[in-house]
């Protein structure tokens, strides 16, 4: 087939019966499938071609169509196929509850070089499983394809109309497909009992699969590999670095001194073992452990706190039915990592990490880089205070020997980092040291009730007062500080109304974006870089989640929804973002051990998605090794478009155990165990 040709309309022919039907216009859409390294940066391997046909009327949907293509087989059918799945027509694959306030698809189509397609259908159709009519509906248009996705860069997130079919007042449980008539079928999806929980339990087995020191296979998993680092292992060799995670590139780079991600880790090289440094979290690709994981386990430990039923959810882990549930399970495999980090005097080490990135061909158990463990630091020690004492509030009704460990690991860690802070100097990021101070004190005030813990949020916390800020790119973030805050509740009256106001005012910014984004991702403002997750995993869905947990009122409820719905196939490709859900899901996350040891990915891991094609100066080198493969030019791509599910298109099938899996776990299971009403 002649590649270069492929857009012309000469190339091709369409008959219905022996009537030869003129092709007025063909469109083309290129991009990568699954690439092979060649070299050390090149690659070579499939390129994936669809073609759009505009003909000079519509073709019947009855009989039977052939379409010849200069090269290519010929393709026969009906177009109005009940197994055909139109391209444009996006839903959420894993379905709804009966009472989500909110039921949606979207239908978008941008077809490459041809451009946008348009819609003429008014009304959409919702069929059951033998084709039957349960629903119809107005179709309404919900973007205009052109208005930026972003108040601060050019990102046209769809590039073609944008329009929505809402079918909220359908709740009988069912088996479902939209149809537009003369178009075709969405992919199926399911009104029951509760579809959320599934995703959840497909995240929350995520985190299991990125352990390190963990052997994988029957009877907890199909994937199989050795164990990375295991303990005791004599050829494991983890050296202590002078150079705290907060200085690193890889942490805050707190005194601005790293030029990368590693140089001051290995300028701060010893010769000293640490042998307590296993376990933790894969940090996707890499093998580095690193604090900001446990966010997945804080995470865990609050839907433990706040919902019975995520206590019930088995997800086939070592320690499973062992008395303690399974999601508390899997958040200590993150905390006691630190824990056993922790050195005398309480200070925490913010995890390991390679003197570079993994050497091409190493699985994680192969490695033969040198690894280094942190030096003990207040923002990690903080971090892990807050994560520790959460689990010691969760386990103290359930194994109160253990709870009164990690009380007293969590008190010694935050004391350790108040004293050391006094004499630290030249923080240029110390925002992030001060709001990990104060996601501390709220959880250890909870756990302790000691009044010192007051004293420090009312010190730091930027969300009280007369000009409250609760979060600002380099400044300020302590949205999970508030939030933690209204839900233990154990704060004094004036912290917790702060706290809500600040988290409803963001709550509500949220919403805005939803309403006004191509496939209404929610962030808490219009400012938002596109791509690296913050789409699969919104960055206002924890705020919604907050507000409507506080308020009761369904439009937060109907925003979380609708946001969350990206990930799981209301997108432009069509795709749901983490592996081994729905009936479209990423294949190719860029995990190197599955890839090396020839086995497909497993569940539970959800990838960044679209990585925006007008920022070369940050996005360049992802989107170049892509390039021979893409047509039209970058240029002419919708941000939203550029998700190519290949192992090696880097930066979209990339992931991070906090963000977006911890996100993305932590608003399904809202969605999944929440009640009938808030449950305030």
């Amino acid at each position: 087939w002649n590649v270069d040709r492929g857009d012309d309309p000469g190339e091709v022919q369409i008959r219905v019966g022996n009537r030869l039907v003129q092709v007025q216009e063909v469109g083309r859409k290129s991009f990568p499938g699954e690439l092979g390294r060649i070299g050390p940066w090149e690659f070579d391997g499939e390129q994936v071609h669809r073609l759009y046909l505009r003909t000079a009327a519509p073709l019947p949907l009855d009989q039977e169509v052939s379409i010849w293509v200069q090269g290519l087989p010929t393709v026969r059918g009906r177009l109005g196929d009940p197994a055909r799945r139109v391209e444009g027509l996006r839903i959420n694959q894993l379905g709804f509850r009966p009472d989500d306030p909110d039921k949606s698809a979207l239908f978008s189509l941008w077809m490459g070089s041809l451009g946008p397609a348009r819609l003429e259908s008014p009304t959409f159709d919702v069929v059951d499983e033998q084709g039957g009519l349960v629903f119809s509906g107005p179709i309404t248009e919900h973007h205009d394809g052109v208005r930026s996705d972003s108040e601060n860069y050019d990102d046209p997130g769809a590039g073609a109309p944008v329009f929505l079919l809402d079918f909220t007042r359908l709740e009988k449980p069912g088996r479902y497909r939209i149809r537009l008539a003369g178009i075709g079928l969405s992919e199926p999806f399911t009104i029951g009992e509760n579809p959320w929980r599934e995703a959840f339990a497909v995240g929350a087995k995520g985190f299991f699969y990125q352990r390190n020191a963990q052997e994988f296979g029957p009877p907890f998993s199909r994937y199989r590999a050795p164990a990375s680092f295991p303990p005791n292992d004599p050829a494991i060799r983890i050296r202590h670095s002078t150079t705290m995670l907060m200085d690193s590139g890889n942490g805050l780079n707190a005194q601005g001194t790293d030029t990368g991600n590693f140089e001051n880790l290995v300028k701060g090289a010893t010769d000293e073992h640490v042998p307590e440094a296993w376990g933790g979290y894969k940090d996707a690709g890499d093998w580095d452990t690193r604090v900001q994981h446990l966010l997945a386990s804080r995470n865990l430990v609050r839907l433990s706190l706040r919902f019975p039923a995520a206590d019930e959810v088995r997800l086939n882990i070592p320690g499973s039915g062992q008395g303690v549930p399974d999601i508390l399970v899997e958040a200590a495999w993150a905390i006691d990592h630190h824990r056993r980090m922790q050195n005398a005097e309480g200070g925490v080490r913010g995890g390991y990490e390679m003197n570079e990135h993994p050497l091409s061909g190493e699985t994680s158990w192969q490695n033969s880089l040198q690894i280094f463990a942190y030096a003990p630091d207040p923002w990690s020690s903080r971090l892990y205070a807050a994560s520790a004492g959460l689990l010691a509030l969760r386990l103290q009704s359930i194994d109160p020997i253990r709870a009164a460990g990690y009380r007293d690991s969590a008190l010694r860690a935050y004391d350790w980092a108040d004293r050391t802070m006094e004499g630290l100097t030249r923080l240029e990021r110390a925002h992030g040291i001060r709001d990990s101070r104060v996601l501390a004190a709220v959880v250890l005030h909870a756990l302790t009730g000691q009044e010192r813990f007051v004293e420090a949020v009312r010190r730091d916390a930027l969300f009280l007062g007369e000009s409250p800020k609760i979060r600002e790119w380099q400044v300020v973030d302590q949205t999970e500080a508030a939030e933690i805050a209204l839900q233990l509740k154990t704060l004094p009256d004036d912290i917790l109304a702060a706290a809500r106001r600040e988290v409803v005012k963001q709550a509500d910014s949220a919403l805005v974006q939803v309403g006004r984004t191509s496939f209404r991702w929610a962030q808490p403002d219009g400012f938002a870089y596109p791509g690296y997750g913050r789409e699969t995993d919104p960055g206002g869905s924890p705020s919604l989640i907050a507000a409507y947990w506080e308020t009761g009122e369904p439009q937060y409820l109907a925003g979380l929804i609708r946001s969350a719905g990206y990930g799981l196939g209301i997108n432009p490709t069509g795709h749901v973002m983490t592996s081994g859900l729905g009936t479209r899901p990423v294949r190719f996350p860029f995990m190197i051990d599955p890839k090396l040891s020839a086995q497909s990915a497993p569940p539970g891991i959800t990838v960044y998605g679209a990585l925006s094609p007008r920022t070369p100066e940050i996005d360049g080198p992802w989107l170049k090794l892509a390039q021979p493969f893409v047509y039209p030019a970058y240029a002419q791509w919708p941000t939203r478009e550029v998700f190519f599910d290949s192992h090696w298109t880097i930066m979209m099938n990339e992931f991070t155990v906090d963000h977006p899996m911890a996100g993305v776990a932590w608003t399904w299971g809202h969605l999944a165990f929440r009640d009938r009403m808030a449950g305030r």
